[in-house]
């Protein structure tokens, strides 16, 4: 995982944590997953995610909110680091873009992931 786009000898260390330790408290987050969420709460803060994608629009929120607590890196950096780990080219036309829109995965699209935990991020930082 020590490599790019999550690390390199070049980065600083505002990217290395952005990057690195949004990783880990992602992954780490997902033993949440098994925890009794409150319906209520969850799906307001999850407003913008498909149902399908809850278990890991959580483990992202849980990340990015971990990765600000610890104050070395701020708001519009952060942003900037998971939105590049997410940054992708997708087809997004004709018969794919019918396939994603009917049946959405387990996780949140790419591109899409990083501007939600951007929106995220801005309500609540």
């Amino acid at each position: 995982m020590l490599v790019p786009p999550f690390a390199d000898e070049l980065y600083d260390d505002e990217s290395l944590y952005s990057r690195v330790m949004y990783v880990i408290a992602h992954e780490v987050a997902h033993v949440t997953a098994a925890a009794a969420w409150r319906a209520a709460q969850m799906a307001a803060l999850l407003s913008g995610y498909p149902s399908s994608t809850h278990v890991e629009a959580v483990a992202d929120l849980t990340a990015v909110n971990a990765v600000m607590l610890t104050g070395k890196a701020n708001r519009s950096a952060l942003c900037a680091h998971v939105s590049q780990l997410w940054c992708a080219k997708r087809p997004d036309t004709g018969i794919m873009s019918w396939l994603i829109a009917l049946s959405p995965g387990s996780h949140p699209a790419p591109n899409e992931r990083g501007d939600l935990m951007c929106s995220f991020l801005e309500k609540h930082f």
